[in-house]
């Protein structure tokens, strides 16, 4: 009876650590407003990226740095508009260290259990090192970020 509340309090603690992604990709299907970040492919030239200062019925408007001018950009040129979407790793954080902290929890409770000594069940030993190791993942895992770019709609 223990080991089957034990299986079910692990597998809720994964199921949390894989919620713990972020949900970005919704974001990517509305058009960018003014201030956004915005990447710009167009058909003759470089990507051009800034910030998005306006925009009309023919053209956006882009700043690309903090000490430039901005930059008008006709629609008919824009093969593509782009906005960063935040990419974290904090769900294989916590997979993989829910993995590895159950493993290293029946590790441990193997190594330092002995016959004569009761100790604490083997299915508790990889509950408690699962959820420990699946924090730790997601700690780890949210320091490891970067930008990926989605296209977005033209506003």
């Amino acid at each position: 009876m223990a080991f089957r509340s034990s299986i079910r309090i692990a597998l809720v603690g994964l199921g949390l650590a894989v919620l713990a992604t972020p949900a970005a990709a919704a974001r990517t299907k509305e058009a960018p407003r003014a201030g956004e970040q915005v990447r710009l492919l167009l058909y003759d030239e470089r990507p051009v990226t800034g910030r998005l200062v306006g925009f009309d019925s023919r053209s956006l408007e882009l700043l690309a740095g903090p000490d430039s001018l901005p930059r008008v950009v006709p629609r008919a040129s824009i093969a593509v508009l782009e906005r960063p979407v935040p990419d974290s790793r904090r769900g294989v954080g916590a997979v993989l260290g829910f993995v590895a902290g159950g493993l290293g929890g029946l590790a441990v409770n193997g190594a330092f259990s002995r016959d004569d000594d009761a100790g604490i069940e083997p299915a508790n030993a990889f509950i408690v090192g699962s959820l420990v190791g699946a924090l730790a993942g997601v700690l780890v895992g949210r320091r490891h970020r970067h930008d990926r770019w989605d296209e977005a709609p033209l506003p």
